[in-house]
């Protein structure tokens, strides 16, 4: 079981493109672009990774710095994926909104456990590794400074990462920056809302040192939009139908990999259950991504939202890894203020 997930992750490694670098550069490799492309949660992963725009959920800064407002409270979340019996993704998140600004914190993991063997030790040694990525943001929605009496969210942010692991091979900090903009409208039967971000990953270019050799962190461009709409009915307190099409590119700068394109779709009925379907090209080219939730918004007239997601990455045929199947599920909630 060992040596075979030990196959398993270099194979999953080769078909990622953020890994494609110089000796010496997996750790970084894994403690990045495994997260920016493998497990993005399991809302957002369900939608192919898309959904950069829309999402104002507690994990939202590991790939848009500048989430829009959500509504002034406390959300908080976990999610979690075991690939395999040795191979676990964890993140943590909470964000707190008022006024306009917004402050973000996430901690995501992955573990690896299994036995290592180096040419000094060829029996190897059972080992748990550990890689991390700390984040903490700060963003602020300037639309009613700039676009007075019309409602029109435009937030810009930073976010700063934190990389470490376990076994140490040194830390390192990045900073990224990025804006969002919304646009909401009305239609005879009902609303819309077109959203668009672009954020910089690593912008001033920072780098790790590890064993005495410098390793540059990735960098990379982000591209989002999400339109969504929803569907009135005099019979209902709440939209019977609301959907979104989200559609997100990813530009990395060399040697980190092509550039990728990511697809979503939602369908949320009675703003209660949400069918999710995605398309991701960084990951497996041609694969699709589905996933389920349930979400209970203010139930009873209580101001709170919680809820449950659940994600499947179905394997690609075309790719090293011939049974390739990830599930993965998420709680999250906000009270609101």
């Amino acid at each position: 079981m060992i040596l075979r997930s030990l196959t398993i992750l270099l194979a999953l490694l080769a078909v990622l493109p953020g890994l494609a670098s110089a000796a010496g550069f997996a750790q970084v490799g894994i403690s990045t672009s495994m997260w920016d492309n493998l497990f993005k949660g399991p809302r957002n992963a369900a939608l192919g990774g898309a959904d950069l725009a829309g999402d104002t959920g507690p994990g939202a800064l590991l790939r848009n710095p500048a989430p829009l407002p959500g509504g002034d409270g406390i959300g908080g979340g976990y999610a979690h994926s075991t690939y395999t019996d040795e191979m676990d993704f964890d993140s943590w998140g909470a964000s707190a909104e008022y006024r306009g600004w917004r402050l973000d914190f996430s901690r995501q993991s992955f573990t690896f456990e299994g036995i290592f063997r180096t040419a000094y030790d060829p029996d190897g040694e059972f080992k748990t590794w550990t890689d991390r990525v700390t984040l903490l943001g700060l963003s602020r929605d300037l639309g009613d400074l700039a676009f007075r009496g019309r409602d029109i969210q435009w937030t810009v942010g930073a976010v700063r990462r934190h990389h470490d692991g376990d076994p140490a091979s040194g830390t390192a900090d990045t900073y990224d920056f990025g804006t969002s903009l919304c646009l909401p409208g009305a239609h005879p039967g009902g609303d819309f809302a077109l959203m668009m971000t672009a954020s910089r990953q690593n912008l001033t270019g920072e780098t790790l040192t590890s064993d005495g050799r410098e390793m540059r962190l990735p960098e990379a461009w982000r591209l989002g939009f999400t339109f969504a709409t929803g569907f009135d009915h005099p019979r209902y307190a709440r939209q019977p139908v609301r959907t979104s099409l989200s559609f997100a590119r990813i530009m990395p700068d060399e040697p980190y990999g092509r550039a990728s394109n990511h697809f979503g779709l939602e369908l949320l009925l009675l703003e209660l259950i949400a069918f999710r379907f995605g398309q991701d090209s960084g990951l497996q080219p041609d694969g699709l991504a589905w996933g389920l939730g349930m979400v209970l918004d203010r139930p009873s007239g209580l101001p709170l939202e919680v809820a449950a997601d659940f994600c499947i990455l179905d394997r690609d045929p075309d790719t090293l890894v011939d049974d390739f199947r990830m599930e993965m599920w998420g709680l999250r909630g906000k009270v609101y203020f």
